[in-house]
């Protein structure tokens, strides 16, 4: 709808404006008071799917109704992610930072929701940054949460933090990557997580074999934390699994599983118990992680076979179960296929699929193709299905046989736009990062800006970046910030971090980074954290790993040759190197999986609080929590590992 077509008085638009605030004011008390109009207790969970869905700023509700957008408006103010995300970054300064530090919420009300909460009167000093490991836990020899996939963690308050003595503790979610058995857990929980807890920190809270399961995916979090879904391989064939879990604390190795129940006795069941419901169409899945729709209900997930799906009542209602039926207009699942014909045959060979995105402001599922005939192409369909509505992009090298789109895209639903990560874009390769339009058409081929050197091998692979807090903050109708990603040098394939300025919604010419090492070697998806209570004043830090070699070189300082973890400051955007304060690392053998952020929660709540969760790649030893062998395996193993944002230790 044009601006010209409002044609309200002004006592109109002020009672318009009026109802609006009062809706969002009364959504956001009833989500923060942990009472959602969606029913049930809501708390704040980081999952994978927060890294790829974000929000810039939507705006007040005045700039809504003056710029026609009131139906996008209110689309995103009232998605959970966008709210947990505003949560994370400004309610927890709100209620703990000291008076005359920052302006009165009364007065905010006209500013965009997505601002940042303080108004400082002088700039922050710069802290001294420091990584430091806090706890290492032994999950079994070879356990990992894979490359490119995340934990999860779950907080029942943004402005507190709570220990195993608390009747609702915060915790994280480890899947192993091992099958289980009776003597190893295929997915873990930890609680009592900060050394402000009394007593061993962590501890185990829960942990279970789910039926023989291994899970290699990321494992999502209902928003009252009772239940986890996740996608698990038995034999070859891929299972949606869904768990009620119960408070165990076992110290000793794995030896019970949860009762398993069929589909429609799931609701009912006491916890611990779970539910596995087969794809319609067998196949495995050993790239793609569910994606939850919150308000909806229904979980998307892709497959190794060109396929994406989709399940409803899962959380909440109903028997859960794959949606299955329907044709060109409606239904599913439905094949990812540049295909004409209608019904679209089955692509061969199959192609492996990236986790997919639902954009709750759209309407649509965003998912990209890493391998196979069809690959190197990003797909749009919407959340009806139908084979007639999927919409692929160009296909971005036609020659290859290396991996195009191994990550999910990353959205930014305020703005329309979604971003695809290339490992090769056809070029010499080129690694690329590639912006389209929610709504692109078939063949579109989005802007494009190169990152060094692409695939040579199909071992290479370019995952997802992340905004910095400078985007996330700004209009949503223009953004404009930074977008990190790591790259590869042109003619070295040594990876390298790279800023992306993005202005007035139009990607820009890439600014080039630090070499994150010395040697050829695989980083980890980038993880972005805005945190108004670190020590010294408010910071934004950016996170990520190398899979190898050591660099000691400014502004990084890593002597650990078997891999590095590492935080970058990006509260400026001006450049790099001497402009930021030096990365602060932590060794992690073979890199680490995806980096989740517990809570933006400061010293004085709680010591200890304010973590980052992740798993390196490979063995190596585990301090444990100071008591006996944790889990009862080895100390030099597969590690569930938290360390500290920088600088608020």
């Amino acid at each position: 709808m044009s601006r010209n077509r409002w044609r309200f008085s002004k006592p109109t638009i002020a009672i318009g404006i009026f109802a609006l605030a009062v809706g969002l004011l009364a959504g956001l008390t009833a989500l923060i008071s942990g009472k959602p109009a969606l029913g049930g207790r809501m708390g704040l969970v980081d999952d994978w799917t927060h890294h790829h869905l974000v929000f810039s700023s939507p705006g007040t509700a005045a700039d809504a109704l003056a710029q026609g957008r009131v139906e996008h408006w209110y689309r995103t103010v009232n998605d959970p992610r966008y709210v947990m995300q505003v949560m994370k970054r400004n309610a927890a300064q709100r209620a703990l930072a000291p008076a005359g530090d920052f302006a009165p919420l009364a007065d905010r009300l006209g500013a965009p929701i997505g601002d940042r909460a303080p108004i400082w009167r002088h700039p922050p000093p710069t802290p001294k940054q420091t990584l430091k490991r806090d706890w290492s836990m032994s999950m079994g020899s070879g356990a990992k949460v894979a490359a490119g996939m995340f934990p999860a963690k779950f907080s029942f308050s943004d402005t507190a933090a709570f220990c195993d003595s608390n009747t609702t503790p915060d915790f994280a979610v480890y899947p192993t990557g091992l099958a289980g058995s009776t003597t190893q857990a295929s997915i873990i929980a930890y609680d009592n997580l900060y050394s402000g807890c009394s007593g061993l920190h962590p501890l185990v809270y829960w942990q279970y074999n789910t039926n023989g399961g291994t899970i290699v995916t990321s494992p999502v979090v209902s928003l009252d934390g009772t239940q986890v879904a996740f996608m698990q391989t038995v034999s070859s064939a891929a299972y949606l699994v869904l768990l009620k879990w119960s408070k165990n604390s076992s110290l000793v190795q794995m030896t019970a599983s949860p009762q398993v129940v069929a589909a429609a006795n799931y609701r009912g069941c006491t916890a611990p118990c779970m539910t596995a419901i087969a794809f319609a169409t067998t196949a495995n899945d050993t790239n793609s992680s569910p994606f939850y729709d919150y308000n909806n209900d229904v979980i998307y997930v892709g497959d190794n076979s060109s396929t994406l799906h989709k399940f409803q009542y899962i959380f909440n209602s109903g028997t859960p179960a794959e949606i299955t039926g329907g044709g060109a207009s409606s239904g599913w699942p439905q094949y990812m296929t540049s295909s004409t014909t209608v019904p679209p045959p089955a692509p061969s060979p199959a192609e492996t699929l990236t986790s997919p995105v639902y954009d709750p402001t759209s309407g649509s599922v965003f998912v990209g193709g890493a391998s196979g005939d069809q690959s190197r192409r990003l797909y749009h369909i919407p959340a009806g299905g139908g084979y007639s509505n999927v919409v692929p992009s160009v296909r971005f090298d036609s020659s290859s046989a290396n991996p195009g789109f191994v990550d999910a895209p990353l959205v930014d639903s305020s703005a329309g736009m979604v971003y695809g990560f290339l490992n090769d874009d056809g070029g010499t390769p080129n690694a690329a990062v590639v912006q389209f339009p929610v709504a692109f058409a078939t063949g579109a081929s989005g802007t494009k800006q190169t990152l060094g050197q692409g695939d040579t091998t199909a071992t290479d692979i370019t995952y997802s970046g992340a905004f910095d807090n400078i985007y996330l903050t700004s209009t949503a109708t223009s953004p404009t910030g930074n977008l990190y990603v790591c790259g590869r040098a042109s003619g070295t394939q040594i990876p390298t971090l790279y800023q992306v300025p993005i202005t007035a919604n139009v990607l820009g010419t890439p600014v080039i980074g630090p070499a994150l090492a010395t040697g050829t070697a695989n980083c980890s998806p980038v993880t972005e954290i805005y945190n108004p209570n670190a020590s010294g004043g408010a910071k934004d830090w950016i996170f990520l790993s190398v899979t190898a070699t050591s660099v000691t070189a400014s502004p990084i300082s890593c002597s650990a040759t078997t891999g590095c973890i590492m935080s970058f400051d990006v509260t400026s955007a001006s450049g790099f190197g001497t402009s930021k304060a030096t990365a602060s690392t932590l060794a992690a053998t073979s890199g680490t999986s995806g980096t989740v952020i517990d809570n933006t929660v400061g010293s004085s709540t709680l010591a200890g609080a304010s973590q980052v969760y992740f798993s390196p790649l490979a063995n190596q030893a585990c301090a444990g929590n100071n008591g006996t062998n944790s889990t009862g395996y080895g100390t030099s193993d597969g590690c569930a590992v938290q360390a500290s944002q920088a600088s608020l230790q």
